[in-house]
């Protein structure tokens, strides 16, 4: 892996129950676990229509060092896009990851 294609800084969250409102509904609160630097592609866009709504989405393939921070059940941050983790791949050496992401714009 080439230290230059990891260009973008990449925060990785976590989700936790945050407190509950006035109808006793917790809200889902995401905290910061790490922030990396990673490569960030997206590989395709579509628009969906779901209840006479569009819904574009866009899968986005992140590529970073291996991290074990990083799982299914964590979201990245990339700017103000937020990625939700479809997949997470790490090679056999354990040096690299690939995060195939999700993202509703």
């Amino acid at each position: 892996m080439q230290a230059g294609n990891l260009r973008y800084r990449v925060t990785i969250q976590e989700s936790a129950l945050g407190t509950a409102d006035s109808y006793g509904a917790q809200a889902e609160v995401w905290s910061d676990v790490d922030t990396i630097w990673a490569e960030v592609r997206t590989l395709d866009a579509i628009e969906g229509w779901k209840a006479k709504q569009s819904q574009p989405e866009a899968t986005v393939q992140v590529k970073m060092r291996y991290n074990t921070d990083m799982t299914s059940d964590k979201r990245l941050l990339f700017d103000s896009r937020y990625l939700y983790p479809l997949s997470v791949v790490a090679d056999t050496k354990k040096t690299e990851m690939r995060v195939l992401c999700r993202e509703k714009l």
